[in-house]
């Protein structure tokens, strides 16, 4: 079958863009400790709701989608941030050794996580927790155990750092 040219596409940021889930990502979890103030004030319990129903399964969408998209434009252009520190990587648990994360192993990290946490800490004076900017994720690379701790900012800059792609 016949292909035009005119069809014909390949990785590029006009069609693959990372600025708005990245910006979405990290509203989520940076905003998270006044929404939820805002919330326990009882004005916004509709609001609430939603956002306690869908917040954390939003924001593993958006991190995977960061992610995933981040690899194509890095595969397809060859550069970009891919050494950008995002967090820490134990990568077996058995030695306890972390080194620096970077945003490319990241990326892998996200996809391949079989267990993502959100590190919460408990709202003053009240018995509601709020979201830290950051994901734990935990998974396995053959016979040993991962850990990685994601920071939501540099992540997201990461991600929508200028590149030639």
């Amino acid at each position: 079958m016949p292909v035009h040219d005119d069809d014909v596409h390949d990785y590029s940021q006009v069609y693959l863009r990372l600025e708005r889930p990245a910006l979405h990502f990290v509203s989520l979890l940076v905003a998270d400790r006044e929404l939820v103030r805002e919330y326990k004030s009882g004005n916004y319990e509709n609001l609430a709701g939603i956002a306690e129903e869908h917040k954390k399964s939003e924001v593993i969408r958006l991190a995977i989608e960061i992610a995933t998209t981040y690899r194509l434009l890095h595969w397809s252009a060859r550069s970009g941030s891919a050494s950008a520190v995002v967090g820490r990587l134990c990568e077996d648990q058995k030695t306890k050794i972390w080194i620096d994360l970077t945003m490319l192993e990241a990326c892998h990290k996200v996809i391949h996580a079989e267990l993502v946490a959100f590190e919460s800490r408990k709202l003053p004076r009240t018995h509601s927790n709020f979201f830290k900017p950051r994901l734990h994720l935990a998974g396995k690379k053959g016979r040993k155990d991962w850990l990685a701790i994601v920071e939501a900012l540099p992540f997201a800059n990461a991600a929508v750092e200028p590149a030639s792609r």
